[in-house]
């Protein structure tokens, strides 16, 4: 009997079915709703089972012991959400050969796979994966990268292993083509970074675990250790090139007083024209300030405290110290030839307390010693004290202890050119030139080079006077003793009874060597403690006729030293127009003087037989000269 329903979904008058095994469609009974176990419904099609709720509430599709919720059993499972409103999008969960497959496909930018999870009430997005294969963590929604993690806080990634053992690899990243390895980042227990690549992943790079850098090293001894055969180190300044600017620099850093980071030095390149560099390190001095400390040129010279050094070395500053870091060892310079050959060499000494002699060497023989006193010693291993210089030639007995001056003069034969030995002393506060001999050229003959020496002395006011020279040929040309000439040339006549003992002066002098007379006194003054030879000479004139003796004497500072008795006035008595005669009369003298003593000629008295005037003439006929004769 048919059984028809109401529009409610009821069956009029009947409350329940029952039903002992299946439900069958009328029109196809291949398909039905079985009952096969209590509690359990199945769902047939082409008389095959294809969906299943078991007692437990489990759901099985292509399978009667669903182990799960929902258990989808077949040789293709997949599981498919299809968007109604865009029917070719869909999310497929597919699963074939074991392999779990995740699949999204659109007609719109959205094809995404998003995975999203809920925390206290909130529904996030913890995952994404777009449409182009980029996967997006932590909410970051068009990702960048192929994995790019975000957080609003702190984002990373942790690799953890329960490995313990210091040696043990934790894990790393790997990177590689398709079919060769490339690079890999490893971490150990212990902290320490290995980077390796090439297809062998060679190790290249070390961070361990205290911090310090190996590049080419298995163990790093310092904050950077570079090992290898070409431990190039590049630093590469991408700024436009210009004249004198600087270019790549490293960097040296601390802390100051106050803690601040600060610069300490610096060491970088600083271009100099078209492919042409130098190198520059730079201080921080006490103004705060960096300065060029250190400079080598690009042709290979070396300036300190001077950024444009002329020389091999160039050094501005007021000391450099070289100093032995062996208590028993000697401060050495050596200086040495193109092949390395056997230079020089300055040696300081270490003496007893730290007071050794200074030592100039050439080969392996010593040439010059300054001891620590002060003491210069040439030619030989020599300690004389005796004077401040000492020269011994050890290796040319017949000319021991010489020493040569020679002038750099460019002027070829030219006279008096030659070289100067100077003596310089102390006035109280300046040092001062006040002596000197020199050796010279005597003529300007080119080809002729016969010299002479001169001694020379530096009055006080004055410049340098030459005293004495030494001829080529052995004269002295030049003694430069005192002498001098004075005469009573033009001078009134003396009327010697009108003028007794009275000094006298002979006003017109003829030469004064060292001007030691006065010709307004008629003295004569000293210059050296010495002997001195002193002559007069009188030109006289009588009138009628008459015999006159002068008792003259010669004076030394105002007091009678030495009588001379002269004589003259002979007249002839028996011829009275023989009415004029004029004697000539001397006198002469040594004098052992001393310094500042002056000496003059006094008229003293006279005495006379007959009549008449005796005159002193002033003529050149009446003179007085004198000499250093020792």
């Amino acid at each position: 009997m048919p059984i028809s329903l109401d529009g409610s979904g009821s069956i009029s008058g009947i409350s329940t079915f029952s039903f002992s095994e299946k439900i069958i469609h009328t029109g196809d009974t291949n398909t039905s709703i079985k009952f096969p176990a209590a509690d359990t419904i199945t769902f047939e099609t082409s008389g095959s089972e294809r969906f299943r709720i078991t007692s437990a509430g489990k759901i099985g599709i292509g399978t009667d012991l669903p182990q799960e919720e929902l258990t989808i059993r077949s040789s293709t499972p997949a599981l498919m959400l299809r968007d109604t409103d865009q029917e070719g999008s869909y999310t497929q969960v597919s699963n074939a050969n074991q392999d779990m497959y995740f699949s999204a496909n659109g007609t719109s930018a959205h094809a995404n796979f998003i995975f999203r999870s809920g925390n206290a009430g909130s529904f996030l997005e913890r995952l994404r994966i777009t449409s182009d294969g980029k996967i997006g963590i932590g909410g970051e929604s068009s990702p960048e990268f192929k994995v790019t993690v975000y957080d609003a806080g702190y984002s990373g990634v942790t690799i953890k292993s329960n490995r313990s053992s210091a040696a043990d690899n934790i894990g790393g990243l790997h990177f590689k083509t398709q079919s060769t390895n490339v690079a890999y980042i490893q971490s150990l227990v212990d902290g320490t970074i290995k980077f390796r690549n090439t297809s062998s992943l060679t190790e290249r790079l070390r961070i361990q675990s205290d911090g310090k850098v190996g590049i080419g090293t298995h163990t790093a001894y310092n904050a950077l250790d570079v090992l290898g055969s070409s431990a190039d180190i590049l630093i590469y300044d991408t700024d436009a090139y210009s004249e004198n600017s600087n270019g790549a620099a490293l960097s040296l850093q601390g802390n100051d007083s106050a803690g601040n980071r600060k610069t300490l030095a610096d060491v970088r390149g600083v271009a100099k024209g078209a492919n042409v560099g130098e190198f520059a390190i730079r201080t921080r001095r006490s103004g705060g300030n960096l300065t060029e400390a250190f400079r080598i040129t690009s042709g290979g010279s070396f300036g300190f405290n001077n950024n444009n050094p002329q020389y091999t070395l160039d050094i501005v500053g007021n000391q450099i110290n070289l100093q032995s870091n062996a208590s028993a060892s000697n401060a050495v310079v050596r200086l040495r030839g193109q092949n390395n050959s056997t230079g020089g060499a300055i040696v300081a000494m270490n003496g007893s307390g730290g007071a050794g002699p200074l030592e100039f060497w050439t080969g392996s023989s010593q040439r010059l010693q300054i001891t620590s006193t002060g003491y210069v010693n040439i030619g030989g291993n020599l300690t004389q004290t005796d004077s401040r210089a000492h020269i011994q030639d050890v290796t040319r007995p017949l000319q021991e202890g010489t020493l040569t001056l020679s002038s750099a003069s460019t002027t070829n034969g030219a006279a008096n050119n030659g070289s100067t030995l100077r003596f310089h002393g102390h006035d109280g506060s300046t040092e001062r030139y006040q002596a000197s001999i020199r050796g010279a050229k005597e003529n300007g003959t080119s080809g002729n080079y016969a010299g002479y020496l001169a001694f020379n002395t530096r009055p006080h006011g004055s410049g340098m006077v030459e005293r004495l020279r030494i001829s080529s040929v052995g004269h002295v040309t030049k003694p430069h003793h005192a002498c001098f000439q004075a005469t009573r040339n033009g001078a009134s006549h003396i009327q010697l009874a009108s003028h007794p003992n009275s000094d006298v002066v002979f006003t017109s002098v003829d030469f004064d060597q060292g001007n030691n007379y006065n010709n307004t006194n008629g003295r004569f003054t000293a210059p050296v403690a010495a002997k001195y030879y002193f002559g007069i000479q009188f030109y006289c004139g009588f009138s009628v006729t008459s015999v006159r003796v002068m008792h003259a004497y010669w004076k030394v500072n105002g007091s009678n030293s030495h009588s001379a008795d002269l004589f003259g006035g002979i007249g002839n008595f028996s011829d009275p127009n023989m009415n004029h005669y004029h004697p000539t009369t001397n006198a002469h003298v040594m004098l052992n003087l001393a310094a500042g003593d002056y000496v003059t000629f006094n008229t003293g008295s006279s005495s006379f037989i007959g009549s008449g005037n005796t005159y002193l003439y002033g003529t050149k006929g009446t003179r007085f000269f004198g000499y250093l004769v020792a």
